[in-house]
């Protein structure tokens, strides 16, 4: 069967298909096994309400969920609800990312150095959330300061503790040495790294400075976002 918008939504390629919503209105299991349906069920049921419910479903994700919540730079929350800014790559490692490569897919920009401790951990983090969630249509890009030691990182991402997509921004022309990013950086009101940016499938940046270990639960919703919607600045 062709399906409907529905399955166009929840981008489903079999029937059946159980997807599974927690009270937060976040997809947390898409193809279910039906012999463990009633199980998952329960684990979410037996979860506490999350606290801002209603902004993760409605507004967009709760303050709580960013790093610095409601102090986080004012850059950041203004890029919310825009269009993706253009990026600036000097060197790639894995394939360039082209605009089909982004076409009605969430895409999850990580800003990190490579001498920060923190920014590895939360790389090797979403490197593993690449391989669960790309197949259901999550892309994810590691953006490199502009100073960056290339060869260490090749190593890094053949381990498989970086995004497999990755590149070194460009040096801000006529700027200082872009200790802190680059150009892209620039772009995306980053001044401090790590940073994560999660845009949705229509192109528009939903989450910028979130924590990473919220990423999965934003990028699950808006997988399940009619994206004609989300364009439109509506979340259904």
């Amino acid at each position: 069967a062709a399906g409907g918008v529905s399955t166009k939504a929840f981008n489903l390629a079999f029937w059946p298909t159980y997807v599974i919503i927690d009270r937060a209105g976040i997809v947390r299991g898409a193809g279910l096994n039906p012999r463990h349906l009633e199980d998952a069920v329960k684990l979410l049921l037996a979860e506490p309400a999350p606290q801002g419910a209603a902004a993760a479903a409605g507004n967009g994700p709760p303050s709580e969920w960013f790093y610095a919540g409601d102090r986080r730079p004012a850059a950041l929350r203004a890029l919310e609800g825009k269009p993706m800014p253009k990026l600036s790559a000097v060197q790639w490692l894995g394939a360039p990312l082209k605009p089909v490569d982004t076409n009605d897919r969430v895409v999850v920009l990580h800003f990190f150095a490579s001498g920060n401790g923190p920014s590895m951990k939360q790389a090797a983090s979403l490197a593993a959330l690449e391989r669960e969630m790309g197949p259901q249509g999550v892309v994810v890009v590691g953006v490199s300061t502009a100073d960056a030691d290339w060869d260490p990182l090749k190593r890094i991402v053949a381990d498989g503790k970086l995004p497999s997509r990755l590149f070194r921004d460009a040096p801000i022309e006529g700027g200082k040495p872009a200790t802190a990013g680059g150009a892209s950086a620039a772009a995306f009101g980053v001044r401090y790294v790590p940073c994560t940016i999660v845009v949705d499938r229509a192109g528009v940046v939903r989450a910028a400075g979130v924590r990473v270990d919220r990423v999965r639960a934003i990028a699950g919703k808006l997988l399940a976002e009619n994206i004609k919607s989300a364009a439109a600045g509506t979340h259904e």
